[in-house]
């Protein structure tokens, strides 16, 4: 390169660089060619294994290119923005002021109070899922109980465990001695529904309890939480149910909260400042997602 700027001298200096840069660049071309066949290549690979460090999945060179184009952000709320990790919040008990002679209460384990039994209901139908919102309510209840949530050693048992997808999960809670109670764990139209003699075709018969809990749902799904409704109906040691036993019972709304990211609200603000629009998609409620939309300000429009 110096050679061709120094001694090519007939020419201006605007030629001359000119013609000494294309010159060097033919050598390395003709003495190197590997180095610059690899260039682009290692650029990708770098690139597309620092996205992955940070959670971020790249599909080849071709869209690392076209990244300058974007203008629009979609991000899942579950483990993208929200940490990913389910816990228990906020729970609203039913039982608490109930009367003691309340039939509900014949078989409860001695253990468990009268403020937290919809809690240790709802935790041993969830023993048997694994979804992350029953990881969450069986984890608070290993907080209070131990390990044996469902106090085996004193004679309870949960069988007949079903998942309905998108609505919830239903177990029969027996306890030698004692009529059993028919436990359901998910969505309102779901919990109150009567016992049907088939757990495959829910019944549609509404009981009057349908709106218990609603108001304390709300509140709850205000706050950013996952409401979950908490209901049970008796049933006899035979088996059998009476018409009165059939009517399902809410005892409880749980609050599952799944915390904003750390740096969930920095992202959405530097994109933002980058002039990109971004959006929020999830299947949660409606006022959980405008919740953890406006702790990480996204506009609600775009939720």
């Amino acid at each position: 390169f110096l050679c061709w700027l120094i001694f090519n001298s007939h020419v201006s200096m605007e030629e001359r660089f000119f013609m000494a840069l294309m010159s060097a660049i033919s050598v390395i071309v003709v003495a190197c060619p590997c180095a610059l066949g690899l260039a682009t290549p290692t650029a990708v690979m770098v690139g597309t294994g620092v996205g992955a460090n940070n959670g971020l999945l790249i599909k080849g060179g071709a869209v690392l290119e076209k990244a300058h184009h974007v203008d629009t952000v979609i991000l899942d709320k579950t483990g993208t923005l929200t940490s990913g990790r389910a816990v228990l919040g906020e729970r609203m008990e039913f039982l608490g002021s109930a009367r003691p002679d309340d039939p509900v209460f014949n078989g409860i384990p001695e253990k468990v109070k009268k403020h937290d039994i919809a809690l240790w209901f709802a935790a041993c139908v969830e023993f048997s899922s694994e979804h992350p919102i029953a990881h969450a309510v069986v984890n608070a209840a290993k907080g209070l109980y131990g390990n044996d949530i469902t106090f085996s050693r004193d004679g309870v048992h949960v069988s007949e465990f079903a998942m309905f997808p998108g609505c919830g999960v239903e177990a029969l809670v027996s306890r030698e001695g004692y009529d059993s109670w028919r436990v359901r764990v998910g969505k309102n139209d779901f919990v109150t529904e009567r016992t049907s003699d088939r757990m495959d075709t829910p019944n549609t018969n509404l009981s009057n309890s349908q709106s218990l809990g609603n108001r304390e749902a709300q509140y709850l799904r205000n706050r950013g939480h996952i409401a979950i409704y908490v209901s049970i109906s008796r049933e006899c040691k035979d088996g059998s149910k009476s018409h009165e036993n059939s009517i399902r019972r809410v005892v409880g709304v749980l609050g599952v909260v799944d915390s904003v990211a750390a740096n969930a609200p920095s992202t959405v603000t530097a994109l933002r400042s980058m002039g990109i629009e971004v959006w929020m998609c999830t299947g949660d409620h409606e006022l959980t997602a405008l919740a953890v939309a406006r702790e990480v300000g996204i506009d609600e429009c775009n939720v």
